[in-house]
């Protein structure tokens, strides 16, 4: 089996693309990985691109060996470009090997340790601007299973943000404290500083301090 192609596909997601990662072989098996790095997509894209001048015509099965002569072929190793790029092709690697030998790949690395696993949700709140916009997607959101909630009630603010607009992220925090507090377990986000939903009960404002 040999590599015949790897292409990289840009999805729009709200404020920040997704990008996908497929390895095509010549015996019709293809794999796919997932590679995202939010708003450096660009690059991330070219660093695949010199990886597949790498793999093409090679065995995508010698997963360790390969991995590693990418990984030792730069001079300057590791960084977030590299390891997001060379992550998503060897997942879609480990997806060929799983197809090629009809098992699933967790059967491969020493088999499943949970039948299902609890997940967090983020995007749900997308279109949502005022406080009690976002208690209803928070509703829809649980409706459809959800037990854990991640957010941004910042808006538009970055790095830094004014008392008013503080304000009214905390009135968004506590709307959706107030319709599902006893799903909703935390917010977080990155412009400075952490809001955090305590048992659903307060909640409490932390500095990020650097």
């Amino acid at each position: 089996m040999k590599v015949t192609d790897i292409k990289t596909f840009a999805v729009d997601c709200f404020r920040t693309n997704w990008v996908f990662v497929k390895v095509y072989t010549d015996e019709g098996i293809s794999g796919v990985g997932e590679a995202t790095l939010e708003y450096k997509e660009n690059a991330l894209i070219g660093a695949v691109e010199h990886i597949k001048e790498y793999l093409i015509g090679k065995n995508p099965l010698d997963i360790e060996k390969h991995w590693h002569n990418i990984y030792r072929d730069a001079y300057w190793r590791g960084g977030p470009v590299l390891m997001s790029a060379l992550s998503a092709v060897e997942t879609a690697l480990w997806d060929i090997l799983g197809k090629s030998l009809n098992v699933p790949v967790y059967q491969l690395l020493g088999g499943k340790i949970n039948d299902k696993v609890r997940i967090y949700v983020n995007g749900w709140f997308a279109g949502a601007k005022e406080p009690e916009e976002f208690a209803k997607q928070a509703k829809i959101a649980v409706k459809r299973g959800v037990t854990a909630m991640k957010w941004d009630p910042f808006g538009k603010n970055y790095l830094n943000i004014s008392n008013k607009e503080l304000e009214k992220a905390l009135k968004c925090v506590a709307a959706v404290r107030e319709a599902v507090w006893y799903f909703a377990q935390h917010a977080r986000n990155t412009t400075g500083a952490e809001l955090v939903l305590d048992g659903g009960n307060t909640i409490q404002l932390y500095p990020i301090t650097k």
